[in-house]
């Protein structure tokens, strides 16, 4: 309950969302419970597909000792993928996977414009660095238009 000046997901947490409904869900939410002219804000990775090579479907993402992590895109239709991370110790290896569904920067201004916001703002990270075709990720921020 309530409204207010700013609403943020960081840390990819938009993925968590796994189907375009509860993501465009979100964004209506998020809009809802913004005070007029209130900002929503997401940080999130863009997408490594082009960085594939044909045929293959998983990029590693991180790699140090003891621990690997790699993203399988399991559904290029339906923007599906899986994180893996696995973690090596004295009690063996372990592997977590979380599923979740990517999304393009374009796909995010749309979903703003569907909830009444436009973009105010996309930095490549927390630094206000520019927001180039090879950011690896984003901090993207809309504001409601209806002031």
């Amino acid at each position: 309950d309530g409204r207010f000046r700013l609403v943020y997901l960081v840390f990819n947490t938009i993925g968590n969302l796994t189907t375009q409904d509860q993501q465009v869900a979100c964004f209506a939410n998020a809009a809802a419970h913004l005070e007029p002219g209130g900002s929503f804000l997401i940080e999130v990775g863009v997408p490594d597909l082009r960085r594939l090579p044909p045929g293959e479907d998983a990029r590693v993402f991180a790699h140090a000792p003891g621990y690997v992590g790699y993203d399988r895109y399991t559904d290029l239709v339906a923007q599906q993928a899986m994180s893996h991370h696995f973690t090596a110790g004295g009690s063996g290896v372990r592997e977590f996977k979380t599923p979740f569904r990517y999304v393009w920067p374009s796909e995010l201004d749309l979903m703003a414009r569907l909830a009444g916001m436009s973009l105010r703002g996309r930095w490549a990270g927390w630094d206000r660095s520019p927001f180039t075709g090879d950011s690896t990720s984003h901090v993207s921020v809309w504001k409601t238009t209806d002031i």
